[in-house]
């Protein structure tokens, strides 16, 4: 039989598994490279080190999510009517129509888009176990804001109604 010849500059690497719950890396290297890995070889080692998961702070975040999904949803639906402050439009009324279109386009879809943004925001807030109650409260606030600044835009646009 011939002799294998292994070419110089070739690692020798043994061609037995390693016993179980040993690692094949060399001591020199550390456990684990990344944070995340860290985070979790920690986790898994002491569960203590987790957040704790908040029961009031979860119900609580889900019932403001809920109710600033259905504003939301009121607003941006009432918001169609406000297309009709155009109808005393003409005749000896002049109106700012691109300003009247911006705010009904913004009464229609903003307060939706900043429900979504705070519904993405407080879901990522409670997988991180963090507390939450207060981004669906920030998000009601603010949809209303953006919705009574877009009506008053709309009104603004027509002479005679504000």
């Amino acid at each position: 039989m011939a002799k294998r010849t292994i070419p110089p500059g070739t690692p020798q690497t043994d061609p037995t598994p390693p016993a179980v719950g040993w690692s094949n890396r060399p001591p020199t290297q550390p456990a684990a490279s990344s944070r995340s890995e860290r985070r979790a070889v920690v986790s898994i080692i002491i569960p203590a080190l987790r957040r704790p998961i908040i029961v009031w702070d979860v119900v609580l975040s889900i019932l403001l999510t809920a109710l600033g999904l259905g504003i939301a949803a009121l607003v941006s639906l009432s918001s169609i009517f406000l297309v009709m402050a155009a109808d005393s439009c003409g005749g000896n009324r002049e109106c700012t129509l691109p300003q009247l279109t911006a705010g009904w386009l913004i009464a229609m879809i903003g307060p939706s888009v900043i429900m979504l943004v705070t519904l993405v925001l407080t879901v990522v807030s409670l997988v991180r176990r963090r507390v939450t109650w207060w981004l669906p409260l920030t998000g009601i606030v603010v949809e209303l804001l953006v919705w009574w600044g877009a009506v008053s835009l709309v009104f603004a646009s027509v002479p005679g109604l504000n």
